[in-house]
């Protein structure tokens, strides 16, 4: 049985006893199976109203609808991947929360990448919407890696609709995205929390006009702190962001001890757009997109941000007074290897993860040309198992610490927390054991 074959019978499980109901309209039409995927009509039934499998089972797409109360999105996506998470699901690290409609109705959207019990690695696409007093889930997932089937996912996400509806001045089905597909000049998002480029609606998401144009929108000036905590490199910070009136703005944070403000000098680019009956910020950064909640004479003064924060707390941030470039000193933020310590020999986990019926420490095997290979310790045999196929990272400047990027998971993403001869010895990774402890690598090799 393949990989996706197995987690479909998981969700099938799951649902086996929920309460069967029909609907005036079959709303199953709203969802489009990517070309050439199976449509898999005898899977329908009870809550599940349409499932989609691809040609290679590297992918599904599945519609659920159940009626009753209205449940506020985050609580129903929050109980939704814990149950799938506790059954073995790929739900462990969410990697962005942004606001959106279908068909003019509000949508709340989420991406995750997990792995199952068998240790196989999933990108995960989770949109939660009601209409008509039905409450809906879609969700959408790919094995890491597959590219192709990740993006027929992404546009049949932002493709659903509801049908029936008027559209509430939408031109078209795809007028009302949950993400933006990056073929609709209606996209309210075309950032792709996957993608290193801006490309089609991303691009014009960003630079399609001035963020505080009119059609009475709100405008957004001036430094925002954040209202939660955030750990990185062994200290506390407030995440902070300056916004400028020609749609750009920085970032910068401040240390929770000492009080001290570094502030990073590039601008990035951000929107505000309509959402429903809210307005949205989006930047193609998960930090800063997120939901206006509180304005002032049509200028905001409030938002949630798209993250959380390392506690697993929603963050929310507030305008203060001041000017953020005016309050600490500059980062450099360019790649150069100018005091910037190497990374390379071998890594090891500080605590077991368990996949495929065993537990297993995690490692990696650092080079100085920016890249690694991944592999893992037997707990039980000691046996160690490396990859032979190299993925690439990248070491820079975050704060005062510095932060790793690996391109093929999260584990390999963290904060280095211990340097030696301007050498990293140790870092935290950016992913949890299967206990839900924090992990640490550790080096024991050069």
């Amino acid at each position: 049985m393949s990989h996706i074959s197995k987690i479909i019978v998981l969700f099938s499980i799951l649902f086996l006893n929920l309460t069967s109901f029909s609907l005036a309209t079959d709303m199953s039409q709203g969802l489009q199976c990517p070309p050439g995927w199976n449509d898999n009509r005898a899977a329908r039934g009870n809550d599940l109203i349409k499932q989609c499998i691809s040609p290679s089972q590297d992918a599904f797409i599945e519609l659920y609808a159940a009626p009753g109360q209205e449940v506020p999105f985050g609580k129903l996506l929050d109980a939704w991947t814990q149950e799938m998470t506790q059954r073995g699901l790929p739900f462990q690290n969410i990697i962005s929360e942004q606001p959106g409609q279908v068909s003019g109705y509000p949508a709340v959207t989420r991406v995750y990448s997990g792995h199952t019990r068998e240790g196989n690695q999933f990108d995960s696409s989770l949109v939660a919407s009601r209409y008509n007093g039905v409450n809906y889930v879609f969700q959408g997932l790919s094995l890491k890696g597959r590219e192709q089937a990740r993006q027929e996912v992404r546009k049949a996400m932002n493709t659903w609709y509801y049908p029936g509806t008027a559209q509430q001045g939408f031109s078209s089905p795809q007028g009302g995205l949950p993400l933006g597909s990056g073929n609709s000049a209606n996209t309210p998002y075309g950032n792709d929390p996957y993608s290193n480029q801006q490309t089609g609606a991303a691009n014009s998401a960003m630079h399609g006009h001035n963020a505080n144009s009119g059609n009475s929108q709100p405008t957004i000036v001036g430094t925002f702190i954040a209202d939660k905590k955030d750990y990185w490199g062994g200290h506390y910070y407030y995440r902070m962001y300056q916004f400028f009136s020609d749609g750009t703005f920085i970032s910068g944070n401040k240390n929770a001890a000492t009080g001290k403000i570094d502030v990073d000098s590039h601008k990035k680019s951000y929107k505000i757009s309509k959402s429903g009956n809210n307005f949205t910020i989006s930047s193609g950064k998960s930090r800063t997109d997120g939901y206006v909640t509180d304005t002032e004479s049509n200028s905001i003064t409030r938002f949630k941000s798209g993250c959380y924060s390392s506690g697993g707390k929603a963050i929310y941030f507030r305008k203060i007074p001041g000017n953020l470039t005016n309050m600490g000193a500059a980062v450099n933020n360019t790649n150069s290897q100018d005091g910037k310590p190497t990374l390379t020999g071998l890594f090891i986990a500080d605590k077991k993860d368990y996949f495929g019926g065993r537990y297993y420490l995690r490692m990696y095997q650092y080079f100085g040309d920016g890249t690694y290979l991944s592999g893992n310790k037997d707990i039980k045999t000691g046996k160690i198992d490396m990859s032979t196929n190299r993925s690439r990272y990248k070491l820079s400047k975050s704060g005062k610490s510095y932060a790793i990027q690996g391109s093929e998971t999260y584990c390999t993403q963290g904060w280095v927390t211990k340097i030696q001869n301007n050498a990293v010895t140790r870092f935290k990774s950016g992913c949890y054991s299967s206990g839900g402890k924090k992990m640490y690598f550790y080096k024991i090799k050069n």
